[in-house]
């Protein structure tokens, strides 16, 4: 029943209008059944039915308009059945639209509840790539690269190494203000290295200049020479004549090492400290060489008597 014919009816009466005359006036019962009148027709009830537009509305102005009639107008009982069908039939429909609409929510559900399942599913998948990625593919990448970067830097150190070959770092050289470093190194070699004085000329040099000290301030000597020969020939001789020159105990000599990357530099000083200690007590011969990328310690044995072998070098740790 719509709002508009919503309504409070109270007390109906039914009152049987077929008098019975035993003596003259008998009226036979019709077939059609019984009329009745409404009496007062206020029916105190509260009727809240929101049906569709088209149907239910028919019925209820339909039902509003018999239950509005007048005490004395007749409703005969075909015109109740009809009116109760139109109700029945405004409730079917109504009924049908609600289970229609329930079944397009379930089945929204349904479809809802097989995306929630398919992207858990998804979910789970990516979880086991990333655990493959984490336990496998990562780790392998990870270790190439470092395994990559080990090589290029070697391969860059031995470019180093390689390029710095022809030099020699000269240690102890005394330095002076406004020296001409040229002809300082020639008299060290004369006087260090008892290389004849006409023969020094003979030696070709590309450049020659003095390296800072790493820490200014501290009292370490001259700044060592920095020297780059022409003819690697003269490189390897000073090398060599710089082993076999006589130890001076009243003169420090001048010390002669290989140029190389400030890296191995620091390996070779390191090492040079552990050289020092193993040499104590004069019953061992220490060598520092560069192999490879690497500085490597060795040491031996001093032979007791002048014409015994010397021993195999070992390894050290420093």
């Amino acid at each position: 029943m719509s709002n508009q014919n919503r309504g409070q009816i109270t007390g109906y009466f039914l009152r049987d209008n077929t008098q019975r005359n035993n003596s003259k006036q008998g009226q036979k019962t019709s077939g059609n059944g019984q009329n009745i009148s409404l009496q007062h027709s206020v029916v105190s009830q509260n009727m809240s039915t929101s049906a569709s537009p088209d149907t239910a509305g028919n019925t209820n102005n339909a039902t509003a308009s018999v239950l509005t009639k007048q005490i004395d107008e007749p409703v005969s009982t075909a015109e109740l059945k009809k009116l109760i069908l139109r109700m029945e039939q405004g409730l079917t429909t109504r009924l049908d639209r609600m289970e229609n609409e329930l079944k397009a929510m379930k089945s929204g559900q349904k479809k809802n509840e097989e995306k929630i399942e398919g992207m858990e599913h998804d979910v789970s998948n990516i979880k086991d790539r990333m655990k493959v990625l984490d336990d496998s593919v990562i780790p392998s990448i990870k270790g190439d690269m470092e395994h990559n970067f080990i090589r290029a830097n070697d391969r860059i150190t031995m470019m180093e190494i390689h390029n710095r070959k022809q030099n020699l770092l000269f240690y102890g050289v005394e330095q002076k203000p406004n020296e001409d470093l040229f002809e300082v190194m020639r008299k060290c070699w004369v006087s260090d290295f008892n290389i004849p004085p006409e023969e020094v000329g003979d030696i070709a040099v590309v450049n020659a200049h003095r390296l800072p000290r790493q820490y200014a301030g501290q009292n370490q000597g001259p700044d060592p020479v920095i020297v780059r020969f022409v003819h690697m020939m003269d490189r390897d001789w000073f090398l060599t004549q710089a082993k076999k020159r006589p130890f001076n105990k009243e003169k420090k000599p001048v010390m002669v090492y290989t140029d190389l990357p400030q890296h191995l530099k620091r390996q070779r000083g390191k090492a040079a400290q552990a050289a020092k200690e193993i040499r104590k007590g004069g019953q061992r011969q220490t060598r520092i060489r560069c192999v490879g990328t690497s500085i490597v310690l060795e040491f031996r044995a001093k032979p007791t008597n002048k014409g015994d072998a010397p021993g195999q070098w070992t390894k050290s740790a420093f």
